[in-house]
């Protein structure tokens, strides 16, 4: 039992499992998760399909690898914003940490937003439950940010859960119309959208205290 355990860890940090992830992401994102098969992925990670078996039981689990790796990004470059103790300056890092994870992991990005709630309809509420822990947790991030603004005085006044998916849909919303070979960068456009994010919760919209 330990070695099959010790060699499901090693499976867990292997390149092949997560090139597997990488294509599955690339494909899921493209064509969408129910018109991708497992013959596909491996086709196109250039692998047998029985070897897509060795690390993954099926197509479901495979897309909750997906999803459990992009909260897991998100929740680990969000850390050091987290910390930040002023929620001007923490919601301007924890925006700045969520748009960064656009720039490194597109096609992930996609299928955690789009095609999350769809599929997880689908899929068993033990194998769910876990991510949606981490999710939730994510989420409070912005929402008790937001409420920590709001006794500031800095933030104006709202249901800071409202507020919180508000400015997240505001970001996330980009993966529908990012156009890579637009005339304006990722970084450009997240600018714009953090700026914007920032006014709409200020206590005097216009006048918005910039993070130091």
């Amino acid at each position: 039992m330990e070695n099959s355990q010790t060699m499901l860890r090693a499976d867990t940090a292997s390149p092949g499992r997560q090139k597997i992830l990488d294509v599955a992401a690339g494909l899921f994102a493209t064509q969408g998760f129910k018109a991708t098969t497992l013959s596909d992925v491996a086709r196109a990670a250039k692998l047998k399909k029985a070897t897509l078996y060795h690390y993954f039981p099926s197509k479901n689990a495979i897309f909750l690898a997906v999803l459990n790796e992009g909260i897991d990004q998100l929740r680990e470059s969000s850390a050091e914003a987290v910390a930040i103790a002023d929620p001007v300056q923490r919601l301007d890092a924890l925006l700045a940490a969520h748009l960064r994870n656009f720039e490194h992991k597109l096609a992930h990005v996609v299928v955690f937003l789009l095609e999350r709630r769809v599929i997880l309809r689908g899929i068993a509420t033990t194998d769910t439950e876990p991510y949606l822990v981490k999710r939730r947790a994510y989420d409070r991030l912005f929402v008790d940010c937001i409420r920590d603004g709001q006794a500031s005085g800095a933030f104006r006044d709202g249901d800071p859960v409202v507020l919180a998916f508000g400015l997240l849909g505001m970001l996330n919303w980009m993966v529908q119309w990012y156009d890579p070979n637009g005339r304006l960068t990722m970084e450009q456009i997240g600018e714009m959208l953090r700026s914007c994010a920032n006014a709409a919760v200020a206590k005097q919209p216009g006048a918005v205290r910039k993070p130091a």
